[in-house]
């Protein structure tokens, strides 16, 4: 549930650092990712064919200062998620840029449990990256992985401006496509996830 939960939260990070990268270190730029966010979210599956809500939760998420090392520039993330019923559970993963060799910032990453995904900038405000479920997604997405032909996550983040706040808008939009038991097969592409995160002044 772990990557399930995190892999869309990385990209609310994003709207202190959508500023133009030129001339700009990656420190610098990873510094831009330091501070607190606030935020709601929604996941979704398919039961008997509707895309129905699975869970939902807030959470409070704070990126601490910038380091770079390994040829990165990065900032350790903590999310503090509370669920409907009272319950929490605490996630952490580290996000930045890759160093240049001139020290320039360089592709945009983050790093869940080892596992290193690169976002791809859009526009200033828009930002993007793909990846493919786990078992254990499929499974809470409504799909028995054995019957799974094909799978995808594309997660996209918005940025709007309001006065001194940024307010990322991220939706994370899944395919898949699975062979029933008389061997034909099917296509569905719904929104399995969705929220926002609001970065404190």
């Amino acid at each position: 549930m772990y990557k399930i939960l995190v892999a869309g939260l990385s990209l609310s990070l994003m709207a202190a650092a959508s500023t133009s990268m030129a001339a700009e270190s990656a420190l610098d730029a990873a510094r831009r990712i330091t501070g607190k966010y606030t935020g709601r979210w929604s996941m979704y599956g398919l039961v008997s064919g509707s895309v129905v809500e699975k869970a939902s939760w807030t959470d409070v998420l704070e990126a601490g200062s910038a380091t770079e090392r390994s040829g990165r520039a990065l900032v350790e993330v903590t999310d503090l998620m509370t669920f409907p019923d009272g319950s929490t559970r605490a996630s952490q993963f580290i996000e930045g840029y890759m160093v240049n060799a001139d020290g320039s910032a360089g592709d945009r990453f983050y790093e869940i449990q080892g596992e290193v995904t690169i976002f791809k900038k859009l526009t200033d405000r828009d930002w993007a990256f793909q990846t493919a479920p786990e078992p254990g997604e499929l499974w809470f997405l409504g799909f028995n992985p054995r019957d799974v032909i094909y799978a995808s996550h594309v997660t996209t983040k918005t940025t709007t401006h309001e006065g001194g706040t940024d307010t990322d808008h991220v939706t994370r939009l899944t395919t898949i496509q699975w062979r029933t038991a008389d061997g034909k097969l099917h296509a569905s592409q719904f929104v399995s996830m969705k929220g926002e995160h609001t970065r404190t002044p």
